[in-house]
């Protein structure tokens, strides 16, 4: 009877272990998916022709940043810091982007927050390969 007891701990230890694991490893894949986001609405930022619509796409891409970087702060992997670190600089560059008042600028800074979109992804995706 005692043996049973301790199994049926040991199974329900590892089964929370295993379902914790799961756990941190879909936040990895949420930042992974929201810099994939940020890479998306700084590209069609840098599409348009019309400031109004780039710096739409430039809040997008900003509020997706912020997403990664809520995300990747839960993850738990050696490379989660510096996704965290990429994502706060998307939002940097993606928050100037929104808050351009010409083209030019909007477009040079929507160009770095899709640069910083790839690291997100790729910073994240390391994570869960691991």
């Amino acid at each position: 009877m005692v043996l049973i007891n301790l199994g049926m701990k040991i199974f329900t230890l590892f089964a929370f272990t295993l379902s914790l694991v799961s756990y941190l490893q879909a936040d990895c894949s949420d930042a992974e998916s929201s810099g994939s986001d940020i890479y998306y609405y700084a590209k069609k930022g840098l599409s348009t022709s019309n400031l109004d619509d780039a710096k739409r796409y430039g809040k997008k891409a900003m509020y997706a940043a912020e997403d990664a970087e809520m995300s990747a702060s839960d993850c738990s992997c050696p490379s989660s810091s510096n996704t965290e670190s990429y994502a706060s600089d998307a939002y940097h560059y993606a928050r100037k982007a929104y808050k351009a008042s010409n083209l030019s600028d909007c477009h040079r800074y929507l160009r770095k927050a899709k640069s910083y979109a790839g690291d997100v992804e790729s910073s994240a995706g390391d994570c869960e390969n691991n």
